[in-house]
């Protein structure tokens, strides 16, 4: 079969070879004849080497195997190797890999919610005491995990409902909460309509009918009044349709979402017209009535109190050109606006004997509702200023109530010092549309009914401490430490950033700069006179109100004094000049060392622990282990997701994994550490590579090797703020440790061998001791003692350790129900009873005969 398939390949080959010759040659033979120099003769080895034809592996980034892998399943046992960045597959089994490919689990989509009602309608027909209103609701309702029976609230339980069906047929209803709801198991698209009477008056106003609803995305509301000469409005309705006429007035509305329908109504006023005078002159004559409501949002900042009013409008009756509002006395008018947000440009202020008065135009005389802002604002002149808010009145209103709420922008502290003719409330009792003017929390709220009324604030002004622009959430470095003096280090920082320009590095003494990334893009970094590095840094982008993160990437290396066989040496963290949230520090030695000690103001995992040193525990790291360290970081991310652990994933965690005393590491920062060390060879090589060529890069004359192995351990910290960072291992070569212990084991005999009499005088002390206490060994000998002895034990052992209590339990049951296993075999001299005792005259006797 692979003979097959090497011949298949083959054939392709030279097909392609003769396609390209004869589409390459065909306009050259046309033109001239070829020249017998311009052409290459290749032998059929020459051809296979150039083609790679007879090549039985298959080469692929890591992220095309991980992606294979994923298409494949995790079941698969893969043989591969990691060579120059790049996993080697045998051809066979990558063959085997694309025929169980399959493709990526498309995701199931999770219902939103148990249900969603998409529209509502509300058709009524208006009586003098009541309504009669038909209600259809359109809605889907999702399978639900379990099954079971779906509740949905539809109509208030005020509402008197005469009949209601679902897609035609009688619907279960319950009341609960003080809402009709359905009870239904089904799922999918369902109709329910519902005939009900809701309560109305004819007779009071302007109020005349209210009704809470459920929140739908499509509202449609119809209503029949039995009045002609009123004018109507529905509260919030985007769009509404009056048509009078035959002693009604018909109404059409469409609502946004909302909780709520309000209908208010104003009867018409009628003038009375003159014999020979014009309809059309009286109408003019009739006066405009305007009722207005405001919300004022007073925003405290550093220099100024800044005021923003919404100042709803509803004219009834006529139209109005303009709106005229008093402003308050040392108020200065910023700019107007429309609900939309446009500018108006035309408004002016004239000074009266009542004051400022400002005049807002429209561009057609306007009848009904309409929203203007008004911004304006109070300079502050003293560090300490008392201030007061009259409002803006509109002049002619007929009512005019509003809300009034505080937030603080600046170092500034505002405190009401005087109240007149205002109600203070709860901030929660404050409409939301005031509260929504607002991005922070209000610090208080009022309300008042009517003017005039006034609001006195003390305000003084306080100095702001400067706050930290600049973080680095997570630095992540990695030392390489050669056995000749070399070090490479890469640095890793996340980094949210608002404005510092750069970046300012105190690197060790003699270092070269080899990369510099910034978010993802190629820097040169600079020195300043002090010789400090300089790294231009980005700034942060914004995602609503989080601030991001971008990661700046450096690599350095510097020279140092080759290792001996003992002594110390000494590696310094790079020191930034911001502030380090945690770091995680991994740093690589080389293998044919013992390291005894690492002393410094970090925290060592419990693997670089003196003790665990000393009895010989290490952690080796060499190429070939890259892949184990990746699925170590996969593994940690997928316990992160709450995910099982395969025996793989398992032994891939415990042999990556660090641990701290102190500093707990989320599973998160060291899965990042941990991909970082994999890709650390890959990157050299990589930027080994990109430096040839570029004038002045370390890369251009810099070549280093990672070694094949080493040991690798990590240290932790948080909090840095510009403080130095120095790690100090101790070292000494294998040879020098097996020495020491000679030595100190021949030490030791030689102790024992001149003290001999003094350890046989103790030993004969204790034997003495120990002989002493016959009564209890046999005690413990017996049967009931050793049970003793040992329950007592398991006691004890329990809040000591949890080995020796299990040991000690079975022992415990042993001594129970086998006791003859632990008990010494003794062997007893049975003597007959009824047998006399032999004389030594019979003894003498018997051995003469």
């Amino acid at each position: 079969m692979k003979t097959y398939r090497n011949r298949a390949d083959i054939l392709m080959w030279i097909c392609l070879i003769l396609f390209i010759g004869n589409g390459v040659s065909a306009p050259i033979i046309a033109s001239a004849e070829p020249d017998e120099s311009s052409k290459v003769t290749l032998t059929w080895d020459e051809l296979q080497d150039l083609l790679d034809i007879n090549r039985d592996d298959v080469r692929l980034t890591w992220e095309e195997f991980q992606q294979l892998l994923k298409q494949t399943g995790d079941d698969v046992q893969i043989n591969y190797s990691v060579k120059n960045g790049f996993v080697i597959l045998p051809r066979e089994q990558f063959r085997q890999l694309l025929e169980r490919m399959k493709p990526p689990p498309q995701a199931v989509p999770k219902s939103p919610a148990d249900y969603i009602v998409t529209k509502a309608e509300y058709k009524g027909k208006m009586e003098a005491n009541n309504t009669d209103f038909t209600a259809i609701f359109y809605f889907e309702i999702f399978e639900k995990e379990g099954g079971g029976y779906q509740q949905i609230p539809f109509l208030p339980a005020g509402a008197a409902l005469a009949e209601v069906t679902l897609n035609g047929s009688t619907a279960l209803v319950t009341e609960k909460g003080n809402w009709y709801q359905l009870t239904t198991s089904e799922v999918g698209k369902h109709r329910l309509e519902a005939r009900f009477f809701a309560p109305s008056d004819l007779n009071k106003g302007p109020k005349i009918f209210e009704l809470s609803i459920i929140k739908t995305a499509v509202t449609l509301f119809e209503l029949s009044i039995p009045l002609e000469t009123i004018e109507l409005e529905i509260a919030n309705a985007r769009e509404i349709e009056v048509i009078p006429g035959n002693g009604q007035t018909d109404i059409k509305a469409i609502l946004p979402s909302t909780n709520s329908i309000s209908v208010i109504a104003h009867r018409k006023y009628k003038p009375i017209v003159e014999d020979g005078q014009d309809s059309s002159d009286v109408e003019e004559k009739i006066p405009s009535k305007i009722y207005v409501e405001t919300f004022n949002l007073l925003s405290i900042e550093e220099d100024a109190l800044r005021i923003n009013s919404r100042i709803k409008l509803n004219v009834l009756q006529n139209s109005i050109p303009y709106v005229d509002t008093q402003v308050p006395t040392g108020y200065s008018i910023l700019y107007v606006k429309q609900k939309n947000g446009q500018e108006i440009r035309d408004w002016q202020t004239s000074e009266t004997d009542s004051g400022t008065v400002l005049r807002i135009p429209f561009d057609t005389p306007l009848k009904g509702n309409a929203v203007v802002h008004i911004i304006a604002e109070r300079l502050f002149e003293k560090e300490k200023i008392e201030c007061n808010f009259p409002g803006f009145e509109v002049i002619k209103a007929i009512r005019e109530t509003g809300y009034i709420g505080a937030e603080k922008k600046s170092a500034a502290q505002a405190t009401p010092t005087k109240i007149d003719q205002l109600d203070r409330i709860d901030i929660k009792e404050l409409p939301f549309e005031l509260i929504n003017m607002s991005k922070r929390p209000l610090l208080f709220g009022f309300r008042y009914l009517r003017h005039p009324f006034n609001l006195e604030l003390s305000i003084a002004r306080h100095d702001e401490l400067p706050t930290i622009s600049s973080v680095i959430d997570m630095g992540s470095v990695i030392t390489v430490v050669l056995e000749d003096g070399k070090l490479l280090t890469k640095v890793v920082y996340t980094v949210r950033n608002t404005w510092k320009q750069f970046l300012e590095l105190q690197l060790p003494y003699d270092s070269e700069i080899w990369t510099v990334y910034v978010n993802g893009k190629r820097e040169n970094a600079s020195k300043n006179e002090e010789g400090t590095v300089m790294i231009p840094l980005a700034r942060s982008d914004m995602d609503g109100d989080v601030l991001n993160s971008f990661t700046v990437n450096l690599m350095y290396y510097n020279k140092g004094n080759p290792f001996s066989f003992i002594g110390t040496r000494k590696v310094d963290f790079p020191l930034a000049d911001i502030m380090i949230s945690k770091m995680l520090w991994s740093v690589y030695l080389p293998q044919d060392y013992r390291y005894l000690h690492f002393a410094g103001d970090v925290e060592k995992e419990k693997m670089a622990g003196t003790m665990n040193l000393l009895m010989g525990k290490k952690r080796n790291f060499d190429l070939d282990m890259v892949s184990t360290y990746r699925e170590a970081a996969q593994s940690l991310e997928k316990v992160g997701g709450n995910r099982h652990q395969t025996q793989s994933e398992d032994h891939a965690y415990s042999l990556s994994f660090s641990s701290f005393k102190n500093n707990a590491i989320n599973k998160s920062d060291m899965a990042a550490q941990l991909n970082n060390e994999a890709d650390l060879d890959q990157m050299i090589q990589t930027e080994q590579h990109k430096g040839l060529g570029q004038p002045g890069s370390a890369g251009e004359f810099m070549k280093i090797e990672m070694p094949t192995s080493g040991q690798l351990y990590r240290f932790n910290k948080t909090v840095i703020e510009s403080e130095p960072i120095t790690l100090t291992v101790r070292f000494s070569a294998p040879w020098t440790i097996i020495i020491v212990e000679i030595v100190i084991i021949f030490i030791i005999l030689l102790a024992l061998f001149f003290s001999r009499r003094i350890i046989f005088l103790i030993v004969g002390t204790i034997y003495g001791w120990v002989a002493s206490w016959e009564s209890f060994w046999n005690f413990v000998g017996a049967k009931s003692g050793m049970r003793t002895c040992l329950f007592v034990g398991m006691i004890i052992m329990l809040y000591i350790s949890k080995l020796l209590f299990f040991i000690l339990f079975i022992l415990f049951l042993t001594a129970c129900f086998r006791p003859g296993w632990l008990l010494p075999k003794q062997k007893e001299l049975e003597l007959d009873v009824n047998q006399e005792p032999v004389s030594d005259v019979q003894n003498v006797q018997e051995e003469e005969i």
